[in-house]
């Protein structure tokens, strides 16, 4: 029974909705029910078309069910704890099938990047930002509100540089304005929408008998008109990853968000001048990190974190892509690289693999951000799935993978090319 699938057919659509929740929900996560959630979606084959799975060994299944009922008994994050020792057990003493092939089928799993205020993908040899493709080259309507929204935007901060207000008015204006490109095509949707938001809500905040008192009333007047045109400006740009992040922000507590952007902030600073990593996916993360940290109201701080948690998963997951085809060299990695790692190995031994084609070297760059990816991919079970097959591989201790050789060593990506020699583009 216990290899038989859970559905006979596909899994129904109100199913994979409620388990979506429920895999993604901090209560899932902080009691560690990752291997039980991971044995579901095997055996119900939630994705279509592709076969069910089998998680757990023959030998791990029977360990599990005859357990007694004391240990059934304790807590579900201790009895859980035990079950993913028992799986890292498994693979590090090989029990498990052929850790090459599962994470070969892990990685053909991983679905493409879903939507985020960020995406990426290879130019060149190096991971760059696409750029906005949700708006017409002349931006329609969106182009007009936002011709609206940079004109209101410069004339309040000209006159707030002229009062005594407070100077987090002008802050908060400012950080709206520089997210307003001259064109709509060019626009960051989430980073308008948030910033957005932290303007209606000080355009709220402000809108009472004291301050109104205090304050010049053009100012209060012009940063309620700023807030709606703005606003009406975000109604016109796309939509789709905000579902996505308000369902992540949702989940996190406070605690859990501060654990993900301490995470996040360790993949920001993990991939800071790796040579595969264009300077405007850096930027991006730097971005997004300053938001994150801004000081809001606690339900703004876990958006903009899911925020950044969306746009790190899909560079993990472009990273990942790329190492498709080259699950030797992740495994070989995996069980080579130590458990502490520091950022600084990225930029050195990424710089010599270069050369050796972006497969490998991607495949040596995710293995070498694990630490902070396990944090990360907990939210994102494809994702976790691959991370944890590649943890339970790690050795205690040793030196860090040695990179493979290559050819002549290659150009850093800012250095400019010799003639002849095209080199990394930017965005257009």
């Amino acid at each position: 029974m216990l290899r038989q699938p859970l559905w006979q057919d596909s899994a129904p659509d109100w199913l994979r909705a409620v388990w979506s929740q429920f895999a993604n929900s901090s209560l899932a996560i902080e009691h560690g029910f990752q291997p039980w959630i991971q044995w579901y979606e095997a055996l119900a084959s939630l994705d279509e078309g592709k076969p069910p799975r089998w998680v757990f060994s023959d030998a791990l299944a029977l360990r599990i069910a005859t357990r007694p009922d004391e240990w059934w008994n304790r807590p579900a994050k201790e009895v859980n704890a035990d079950i993913a020792d028992w799986l890292r057990e498994e693979t590090a003493s090989g029990d498990r099938p052929n850790p090459q092939e599962e994470l070969s089928q892990a990685l053909d799993a991983l679905p493409a990047q879903q939507p985020a205020p960020y995406l990426f993908d290879w130019r060149n040899g190096r991971m760059e930002v696409l750029p906005p493709d949700a708006l017409p080259e002349d931006g329609g309507i969106a182009q007009d509100y936002l011709d609206e929204t940079r004109e209101k935007a410069d004339d309040l901060l000209e006159a707030l540089a002229r009062s005594n207000t407070d100077p987090t008015i002008a802050r908060k204006v400012g950080r709206l304005r520089e997210v307003l490109t001259e064109r709509a095509a060019d626009l960051r949707p989430a980073l308008v929408d948030s910033r957005s938001i932290s303007v209606e809500r000080l355009a709220k905040a402000l809108d009472n008998p004291q301050d109104a008192a205090e304050m010049p009333s053009r100012i209060l007047a012009d940063l309620g008109d700023l807030a709606d045109t703005a606003r009406r400006l975000c109604n016109c740009l796309p939509a789709l990853w905000q579902r996505e992040a308000e369902r992540l922000a949702n989940g996190l507590t406070p605690d859990s968000a501060s654990d993900l952007l301490h995470h996040l902030d360790a993949l920001r600073d993990g991939i800071k001048d790796a040579d595969i990593i264009g300077p405007d996916v850096q930027a991006a993360f730097d971005t997004l990190s300053e938001d994150s940290a801004e000081p809001d109201a606690e339900d703004l701080r876990r958006r903009r974190i899911a925020m950044f948690g969306l746009t790190a998963r899909n560079l993990l997951t472009t990273l990942l892509h790329a190492t498709k085809g080259s699950a030797t060299e992740l495994v070989r990695f995996a069980k080579d690289v130590r458990k502490e790692l520091r950022p600084e190995m990225v930029k050195g031994t990424a710089k010599l693999m270069i050369g050796t084609g972006v497969s490998i070297t991607a495949a040596y760059l995710f293995v070498t951000l694990l630490a902070p990816t396990t944090g990360i991919a907990k939210y994102f079970p494809d994702i976790d799935r691959i991370v944890r097959i590649l943890e339970a591989m790690k050795a205690g201790e040793g030196k860090p993978p040695t990179p493979p050789p290559g050819g002549e060593p290659p150009l850093s990506p800012r250095t400019p090319p010799p003639a002849g020699r095209s080199g990394p583009t930017r965005p257009a």
